[in-house]
């Protein structure tokens, strides 16, 4: 669980949340900036390799295994939240199937859903 929760702080946010959606969702939606396609485009490239490691531990089964709530889930669901927000983000994390039955799983709680900030975009 620590390990993950280390991922998620060290690779999952600079990439997925700063880069990603921040370019690729945030500043549109809520700005009214235009979409940094580029930043999204190497933002989604970066994002690979975690996705990767991510999918392993959720094919591990002993976190993020859309059984039993830990931390991990808590700590890495509202950053996926916004991730897949992104199309080529949504697009991604569809090729990392032990990791996409576990966004199902965790998207539809209702501790993520009634804590969403962004749920009127």
């Amino acid at each position: 669980m620590a390990q993950v929760i280390g991922l998620v702080d060290s690779d999952v946010y600079p990439v997925m949340i700063r880069q990603v959606f921040s370019a690729g969702f945030y500043a549109p939606a809520v700005t009214g900036a235009a979409r940094d396609d580029s930043a999204v485009v190497a933002g989604i490239a970066r994002a690979g390799p975690v996705l990767s490691v991510l999918e392993q531990v959720a094919s591990d089964g002993r976190q993020l295994n859309g059984l039993v709530m830990s931390l991990a889930d808590l700590h890495l669901a509202p950053m996926m939240s916004y991730f897949v927000r992104v199309p080529e983000g949504n697009a991604m994390l569809a090729s990392f199937p032990a990791l996409s039955a576990w966004w199902v799983w965790m998207s539809v709680q209702d501790s993520l859903r009634m804590t969403d900030p962004l749920k009127t975009f």
